[in-house]
């Protein structure tokens, strides 16, 4: 169906960005830093991502 291939193509382009932002936060901060709250902050973003994920392969997709 068309909507579900829309949904599929915005999902992707969703995690491609929000994996990006995460890559350029490591680059920037936690390498150059090394410091516990840029590492907690990047869990947290990984988290947010991973739930995203979850929550488009079960309401969206059933």
């Amino acid at each position: 169906m068309i909507i579900s291939t829309d949904f599929c193509a915005y999902r992707q382009i969703y995690v491609d960005i929000t994996f990006r932002l995460i890559v350029m936060y490591l680059r920037e901060h936690l390498i150059s830093s090394g410091n516990f709250k840029a590492y907690l902050v990047f869990l947290i973003m990984l988290f947010i991502v991973l739930r995203a994920m979850e929550f488009d392969r079960l309401y969206f997709f059933p």
